[in-house]
């Protein structure tokens, strides 16, 4: 698992056989820190100030200061989690449970806000620039969840399960990734399918990423 700080800088990276989280200089290799979690560590995200959380399983997500190893918060979950995410302003992250539910909580509390279903275990959340929508998959959809109201809706496509996806820097695409091997690209605003490349790898596509520009 795999996760930005300082503008690109340094890396953190977390291996679910490791009990650690370990940051390198992302230009050199060098490492540079680590955070000894203690737990089996899943999953990985940055937050402003510094801050990385983690999620490994039924155990509960931590919140750690990267210059101290400190850990700052502990959020007892009540269903084991996978997928994580964090609001663009470190106020509030999202998880994905195996009860088929992703959830957001408030940092700070960890008290929980709302919850949405989906189709499958979501292990893989991404949060639009603004803060505004969480895009994850569910089944042979990936689903746009509006962290504000609730509201959900589905973008089309895949013909197989939906898997990695990623936002657009300017918040007005979505790209996902699918078991059928395909690439796909939606405008967020009307839903509209934009890129189909059903045949892009000759298997199972995991997961998305862009450049900045």
């Amino acid at each position: 698992m795999l996760a930005c700080l300082d503008g690109g800088k340094e890396v953190a990276v977390a291996l679910t056989s490791d009990k650690m989280v370990r940051t390198f200089n992302s230009a050199t290799g060098e490492p540079l820190r680590q955070i000894p979690d203690h737990d089996r560590v899943m999953s990985v995200v940055t937050l402003p100030g510094d801050r990385v959380a983690t999620a490994g399983g039924p155990l509960p997500i931590r919140v750690w200061d990267v210059d101290s190893a400190r850990q700052l918060t502990k959020i007892d979950v009540r269903q084991p989690a996978y997928g994580l995410a964090a609001t663009p302003d470190g106020k509030h992250l999202l998880y994905g449970a195996s009860d088929k539910c992703v959830r957001l909580c408030e940092v700070e509390s960890g008290a929980e806000v709302r919850r949405q279903s989906t189709g499958g275990i979501p292990w893989r959340i991404r949060v639009s620039p603004d803060g505004t929508l969480a895009g994850f998959a569910s089944d042979t959809v990936f689903c746009l969840w509006d962290l504000e109201t609730g509201d959900a809706r589905t973008l089309a496509g895949p013909t197989m399960l939906a898997d990695g996806l990623a936002f657009t820097a300017d918040g007005r695409h979505l790209l996902g990734a699918s078991a059928d091997g395909g690439l796909y690209g939606w405008e967020v605003g009307s839903g509209r399918l934009v890129l189909k490349e059903p045949g892009a790898h000759a298997k199972a596509a995991r997961s998305v990423a862009l450049s900045p520009d």
